[in-house]
């Protein structure tokens, strides 16, 4: 897939809002997994701020809990459209045609999706 259509995908999927925070504009496109900048919707986060600052810049200093909740996907371990992401406090699968899908089944979740208890409701359109 090229970048364009990558980005057009996820701000869709996002509405140009961080899919993150939810609350501030998405500006920055992030790699969930950086290795090889694969530029695919499921790679793809639209978040605010940049490398260094906001929710992107949490991201980046942040590695180890930004892997528990599906922002960033280790580069030898996981698959990133079975992955599940915390995008808007709600826990879904990000597809490579630019789609969030609920995750069905509470037991495909990592531990720290406890602190969230309203994980299964549908995600914001």
């Amino acid at each position: 897939m090229n970048i364009k259509k990558a980005r057009d995908l996820v701000y869709t999927r996002s509405n140009r809002v961080c899919e993150r925070c939810g609350t501030r504009r998405g500006t920055n496109w992030h790699h969930r997994r950086a290795a090889g900048r694969l530029w695919t919707p499921e790679n793809g986060l639209d978040l605010c701020g940049s490398g260094t600052t906001g929710c992107h810049g949490w991201v980046t200093d942040q590695p180890i809990l930004a892997k528990d909740y599906g922002w960033s996907v280790s580069n030898f371990h996981g698959d990133l459209l079975a992955t599940p992401v915390l995008v808007y406090r709600r826990w879904v699968y990000l597809t490579h045609d630019g789609q969030k899908v609920p995750v069905p089944d509470p037991r495909a979740l990592p531990p720290v999706a406890r602190a969230f208890p309203d994980a299964a409701r549908p995600p914001r359109s």
